[in-house]
């Protein structure tokens, strides 16, 4: 045998000894689809059979609080509160009616009833182990505004606003707590009986700033055929922030409290 047919040998001889010992290319891993690969989003784990039954026998009860909860021209519930629990039963797959009725009633309902939730409830610490609070919904934060064409007025204290005078209505709780912390009617206040005399008067120039959240705010200047973008934001009252929940009849068991947290959670409400 020549030494070029002995190597020829030799070298198909160690290639099946490596084929046999397992040593060929590792097979390649077999790489996810584009549709596996696809990002989903959150979901909630499945609630059990008895948290099911439960969350279907669900009442969900509100009041006519434009623009957070109101009956729209259709006769269905609508507002920007509704739209985020309207969210969550999407999300926790499940359908139930929301009913709108006055707060007296939809207060005692969410304090006597099982499986009651009642939305938007501002919550209090005297409130706080009346319900059962599930997550917060349409926050709110309260400004004092002038006309963005005001370029003179710069408030950097409360005091401040005293240099002006500012638009109130009679007996809404901003007015009220302006009242409280030393502004007086007449002098720093400029008080009206409705909303629409208000802003009647604060287009007109009657008076210098307006009180109000931000949420009511936009609501209110689009419905009166105005916006936002006439006004300018000169001073926060944090002490106004209203913080309205979902909130639980203190009957309803925790496993339906939390499904409908976990789905505001998911929705990430502003």
């Amino acid at each position: 045998m020549s030494k070029r047919s002995f190597g020829m040998l030799l070298l198909g001889a160690l290639c099946v000894l490596l084929l046999a010992g397992g040593c060929s290319k590792p097979p390649v891993e077999n790489s996810p689809s584009q549709l596996e690969r696809k990002s989903t989003e959150p979901s909630i784990p499945p609630p059990s059979p008895t948290a099911l039954a439960a969350l279907n026998s669900v009442v969900i009860v509100t009041e006519e609080y434009p623009p957070y909860s109101y009956t729209n021209e259709s006769g269905e519930s609508s507002g920007l509160s509704t739209a985020q629990v309207r969210r969550a039963l999407q999300h926790l797959n499940v359908q139930l009616p929301i009913k709108s009725q006055p707060w007296s009633r939809t207060y005692e309902q969410a304090q006597t009833e099982a499986n009651v939730l009642i939305y938007p409830l501002v919550f209090t610490e005297e409130r706080r182990n009346k319900f059962k609070w599930i997550h917060p919904i349409t926050p709110t934060r309260t400004y004092l505004y002038c006309l963005a064409s005001r370029k003179d007025i710069n408030i950097t204290s409360l005091n401040d606003a005293k240099n002006y005078r500012t638009g109130i209505i009679k007996n809404y709780f901003d007015g009220e707590y302006l009242l409280r912390n030393g502004f007086e009617e007449g002098r720093h206040l400029e008080t009206s009986s409705t909303v629409e005399v208000s802003l009647e008067k604060f287009f007109s120039g009657r008076y210098d700033l307006w009180i109000a959240d931000n949420v009511y705010a936009d609501y209110i200047l689009q419905k009166h055929g105005h916006s936002m973008s006439e006004l300018r934001e000169v001073y926060y009252l944090k002490d106004l922030d209203l913080v309205m929940y979902l909130a639980a009849s203190p009957q309803t068991s925790d496993e339906v409290v939390d499904q409908f947290r976990r789905a505001l959670v998911i929705d990430k409400p502003q």
